[in-house]
């Protein structure tokens, strides 16, 4: 059963994040950050996106890109494509959004294939391309609307995703010159279209480049002030557009601004303007990587460099190279990748537990119903000493990744759900229910869960919610005092509030304890202040 959080493509994981570049400028490869995301973006203990890498790897392999399946525009060859041989990353992006244009507004989770040999400097602007795109896609659609002679719904995919991805290195990237980006892109549909699809993207795209000094967007940035002529950016600053072109209205420009679905904005229309506006800012902001540290070792805490204190105790900032991650986490087992709202829910839980005055032991077992790729396993484990715990995952790969993770741990036990369900049935004294969300809460992580949001996959996500709330009721104990640990990644009431009271009435259960937790850290601020949005409610019998 894939939760929200860690086990599932959503940012409370948090791995090393590529989506710096997204909401700032292009510095190139040196300060381009590579991700997940959301160096390459490892899960806990292992190599994934999280997120939503909010899934699998980024790293690229040797795959071409694009899903499986999809039938995209071959790889020219010849004398026509001699001058595209040097743009192998700008080609991949090019091929994985025309598909991405296909699904929009539910974006695919797949990450983006990069073609074997890749240098490390390609790859990175690739990653940084592909993730401007996703997180600025409403903005960049707005801009080309309004410098396009033709509606958008009717140009081809092909077009649209071109346009998209030259956009976005114009307005987003530094360090990437216009000349050179319209010049691929401009060469790359005529060659892999037909018609005038070339001169079409040419016209617009030079369009887009006027909005710009000639400095590119470098020497576009001003002080943010929300006007109609300004994109909020992630270092706190604006990028001032040549023309006012976002719209009249202050919501509705703060939400094409920062790139969120109107129905989105519209569940958020009971919020005052200054929280809004708090929740849509921090979207853009740079996730840092947030290590729970507060099971590690005090020699630990002073032998590893890489990490700096964060404002929430018990948690660090990891400022190192990615690939570092794994072997502090194998030198220490108290020390795993989570950001600092992703651990309330078990830090609650704890704390009930000791002003009830319950022994961990006698709990008898506690199950983990969503674990994902095994965050909040972990922070179980290292909690509640002595406990038998299991773990499971409706998604096969994350079961996979859960059981490497805990091989040959003598209190962690990973099993598929169906054989859980008969070993666990009744005897479980915690059931933790990291539930599939929403993800409002992480955006900055999971920039794609601003455009899938509507009243449809509320209403689907709600109904999942409430079969896996009954399913762990029936691992919990009958006995009073077992507690059922309901938590998400998401803000909203329907989700959060609402499912505990549907799940206290219709199981006569009384709320022991509860806590939501607001995203904190705008752009520009310092990682040290950043955490994403949570929820978290005990239940018990």
């Amino acid at each position: 059963m894939t939760s929200s959080g860690e086990g599932s493509s959503s940012s409370n994981s948090n791995p090393p994040d590529r989506r710096g570049p997204a909401g700032r400028p292009y510095k190139g490869p040196k300060s381009a950050k590579p991700r997940r995301g959301k160096g390459p973006r490892p899960p806990e203990g292992s190599a994934r996106s999280g997120p939503g890498s909010r899934p699998g790897s980024r790293s690229g392999g040797g795959r071409r890109s694009g899903p499986p399946g999809k039938k995209l525009p071959p790889r020219p060859t010849g004398p026509a494509a001699d001058h595209l041989a040097v743009h192998p990353a700008r080609d991949a992006v090019c091929r994985y959004v025309i598909h991405q244009v296909g699904k929009f507004p539910n974006l695919g989770l797949a990450d983006l294939r990069l073609p074997p040999g890749l240098d490390s400097r390609d790859a990175a602007l690739a990653h940084a391309i592909y993730d401007a795109v996703v997180a600025r896609w409403l903005t960049l659609e707005h801009l080309l609307r309004a410098k396009s002679d033709k509606p958008w719904e009717q140009m081809d995919k092909l077009v649209r995703a071109t346009l998209l991805v030259a956009a976005a290195q114009v307005l987003f990237l530094d360090r990437v010159p216009a000349y050179a980006v319209l010049d691929h892109i401009v060469q790359w549909t005529k060659i892999n279209s037909t018609g005038g699809a070339g001169r079409f993207v040419n016209a617009v795209m030079r369009r887009i480049a006027e909005l710009l000094p000639e400095t590119g967007p470098e020497g576009a940035r001003v002080e943010l002030t929300h006007a109609q002529d300004q994109i909020p950016l992630s270092d706190g600053s604006a990028l001032h557009l040549a023309q006012p072109l976002l719209p009249e209205d202050p919501r509705e420009r703060l939400r094409i601004a920062t790139s969120h679905a109107a129905d989105l904005f519209f569940a958020w229309s009971h919020l005052s303007d200054e929280a809004i506006r708090a929740r849509a800012l921090h979207s853009l902001a740079i996730p840092p990587v947030v290590m729970n540290t507060r099971h590690a070792s005090p020699q630990s805490l002073q032998r590893f460099d890489m990490i700096q204190p964060h404002s929430v105790p018990g948690h660090h900032v990891f400022v190192g190279p990615a690939a570092a991650i794994a072997s502090m986490m194998a030198a220490d087992k108290g020390l795993w990748v989570q950001d600092a709202a992703s651990s309330h829910a078990v830090r609650l839980l704890d704390e009930h537990l000791k002003k009830q005055g319950i022994n961990p032991k006698d709990l008898g077992m506690v199950v983990d119903l969503c674990a994902g790729q095994g965050t909040k396993t972990r922070q179980l484990r290292a909690t509640l000493p002595g406990v038998e715990i299991v773990a499971t995952d409706t998604d096969e790969r994350r079961l996979i990744t859960l059981a490497e993770t805990f091989a040959g741990d003598d209190r962690v036990k990973v099993m598929p759900i169906d054989k859980l369900k008969r070993y666990c049935a009744a005897k479980a004294g915690v059931v933790l229910l990291d539930v599939p969300c929403s993800n409002t809460g992480v955006l900055a992580r999971r920039p794609e869960a601003k455009y899938r949001y509507s009243s449809k996959s509320m209403q689907e996500l709600i109904t999942l919610q409430r079969d896996i709330i009954d399913q762990g009721m029936a691992l919990l104990r009958p006995t009073p005092g077992s507690v059922l640990l309901y938590s998400t990644c998401s803000l909203e009431p329907q989700e959060n509030d609402d499912q505990v009271g549907w799940a206290r009435a219709k199981w006569n259960l009384n709320l022991a304890f509860t806590q939501q937790t607001e995203p904190k850290g705008q752009p520009g601020q310092g990682p040290s202040l950043y955490h994403d949005g949570s929820f978290a409610a005990g239940l018990v019998r």
